[in-house]
Order: structure tokens, then C-alpha cells, then sequence
């Protein structure tokens, strides 16, 4: 039996991205026109900059079709979008623990509500003590942990140098 092993090497955050642009022919994909592109472009990091003039350079945005139809869907890839959705469809290595930016949520009432006081202790009280990124966490590990066991496969990690080729006979 002939096994190869696998050469997935996760880049785990904006630097590692940036030296895998730059020298491995990776790419990644962002959204035209979003905060996290405009974010890259102005900032005075090096690596930042580099990945935002390589998105604009390259036009290495997303499209509407699911990544399934489209050539963004590449080993060599990666796609910057908001964290709640789940791991890209069809690449299951890794998602980074690197953020760009946080949003913030408002519920909206009328002026006049009469409980308003009562509603704001209470999203107060749940998020001061942890329930609301405890539920969202949970919530989406249970999606994370019902895809496919090949999506599932995150924490593979392998050096190129000691690829081995491994050679047994059929029995």
C-alpha cells in the first residue's frame, strides 16, 4: 500500500499569512468594500498592509456563489470573514485565533417601553456573567461538531521537510 501523508500547514495568524503570501504562493479572499480590507490598507503594520495591496492587487475578493463553484475553494487559501460562520465549506484545517475587528449588538425599543429598565439589568446581568459568548461558543460547537468528519479535521499539522513516502504490500 503506498500512503502519502498529508501537507496541510495551517497559517494561524496575519503574520504567518502575510510570510505565506509573500513566499508560498498562498492566497486569501476578503469582501470588496469591507471594514477588514479598508482596516489592512491603512494600517501601519507591514504584514497588514501587505495582504490589503495583495487583495487589491491580486482582486482576490468573494463573489456570491457558494465557494464550491468558484476557484477560491484552494488548498493555498483562506478567506477573512466574520468568525461566526462556519469554517469555510470544503476546508476544514483551521480557523485563526486572530481577530480584526468586534461588533457590537443594540437591542431597539420604543422611547416609551415600560419595562426598559428591567430588559437592560437582565442583558446586563446575562452577558456580565458570561452566558451570552457561553451560548454562542456552544452553539456553535454543536455546528461545528454535526459537519463532516473531514471538516472536522482541524488540528492536522505537518512539516514539509519530513514528508516520508511509505511502502507496504498488499496482503
Amino acid at each position: 500500500m503506498l500512503s502519502i501523508p498529508s501537507e496541510i500547514i495551517a497559517v494561524q495568524n496575519f503574520v504567518e499569512l502575510s510570510e505565506a503570501v509573500k513566499n508560498y504562493g498562498y492566497r486569501y479572499y476578503v469582501s470588496k468594500g469591507t471594514a477588514p480590507l479598508d482596516f489592512m490598507l491603512h494600517n501601519d503594520k507591514e504584514h497588514f498592509t501587505y495582504l490589503g495591496e495583495s487583495v487589491f492587487r491580486h482582486k482576490w475578493y468573494t463573489n456570491a456563489f457558494p465557494l464550491k463553484m468558484t476557484d477560491q475553494i484552494v488548498y493555498h487559501s483562506s478567506l477573512i470573514d466574520p468568525i461566526k460562520r462556519l469554517p469555510e465549506q470544503g476546508k476544514p484545517h483551521f480557523l485563526s485565533d486572530d481577530s480584526l475587528s468586534v461588533y457590537k449588538f443594540a437591542v431597539a425599543m420604543k422611547k416609551n417601553f415600560c419595562y426598559k429598565r428591567k430588559l437592560n439589568t437582565v442583558i446586563s446581568r446575562i452577558n456580565s456573567a458570561g452566558l451570552y459568548m457561553h451560548f454562542t461558543k456552544e452553539e456553535h460547537f454543536k455546528s461545528w461538531l454535526s459537519a463532516s468528519e473531514r471538516r472536522r479535521d482541524v488540528t492536522k499539522k505537518v512539516k514539509r521537510s519530513h514528508s516520508k513516502i511509505c511502502l507496504e504490500p498488499l496482503m
